[in-house]
């Protein structure tokens, strides 16, 4: 077949026409290797898998994700699915995957050094709208894990204009992050359009995630919080308290507590 003379040119070529239409988990591989070794697809190769793209419907939903997670644990993965979102492969997997913000969110993500499968997941559908994304999501067989990732995403989105807003209290973005998943956290702080919500995700990363009140349960008990849910109510307050900068020592937050429960 003459492939030590294709190995020297630096070409991925098709055995025969049929080939993609054999097995359609073949177009995302010579997509993946093309970009992995550098080469290029030969003429007819690229033809044919081009004609050939709808056939990428006959394929499983767990055969895609498997053939995407391999795309996405690539050295220069998104290079490889913005490769692939130019042959139209993407589109073809499903359409929302070739709208043109796929690629711009792609584009940005490839600015940050070597990203996540995780997150590289989350720009495929960070432009989609929440049931666009859910659609995306049974069409690659997503994982539980990665359904949440992708749900964190478009609930971050929701929440970038109020992310933007001048004057918020760490606190208040805290609340507004509501425990997402740091994956989509990552993801969302490289693709935000506004750069004072990027900052804040960053600054949740870095540092406002991990910050805890100096007393715990059974200190408030000691003090004479009741026990029940103004345990937990309390101990919120003291957190928002310290993201703040309103109390900063353990005596200070005593006094918190014992003004909350004079009010």
């Amino acid at each position: 077949t003459d492939g030590e003379n294709d190995l020297r040119r630096g070409l991925v070529r098709a055995l025969h026409s049929g080939s993609f239409r054999d097995d359609a988990t073949r177009v995302l591989r010579a997509v993946r290797y093309t970009l992995r070794l550098g080469f290029r697809l030969e003429a007819r190769t690229h033809r044919w898998l081009r004609r050939d793209l709808g056939y990428l419907d006959t394929i499983s939903p767990a055969r895609v994700r498997r053939e995407l997670e391999r795309m996405l644990g690539e050295e220069r993965a998104a290079a490889c699915l913005l490769g692939a979102h130019a042959l139209g492969v993407l589109g073809a997997v499903h359409p929302a995957l070739g709208a043109p913000e796929v690629a711009a969110a792609l584009r940005r993500m490839r600015r940050r050094q070597r990203p996540s499968p995780v997150e590289l997941l989350a720009s495929l559908v960070y432009p989609s709208d929440p049931a666009q994304a859910e659609a995306v999501a049974r069409r690659l067989g997503l994982t539980e894990g990665q359904r949440r990732v992708v749900r964190d995403v478009h609930r971050l989105r929701e929440a970038e204009a109020g992310l933007a807003r001048p004057g918020l209290a760490p606190s208040e973005a805290v609340a507004l992050v509501g425990g997402a998943t740091a994956p989509a956290v990552q993801a969302v702080a490289v693709l935000a359009s506004s750069p004072l919500a990027r900052d804040r995700l960053r600054r949740y990363l870095a540092r406002w995630r991990g910050i805890r009140p100096l007393l715990g349960g059974d200190d408030l008990l000691r003090l004479g919080v009741p026990p029940g849910p103004t345990v937990g109510r309390l101990l919120r307050e003291l957190r928002d308290a310290r993201l703040d900068g309103r109390v900063r020592s353990r005596r200070s937050e005593e006094a918190h507590v014992r003004d909350a429960l004079r009010r």
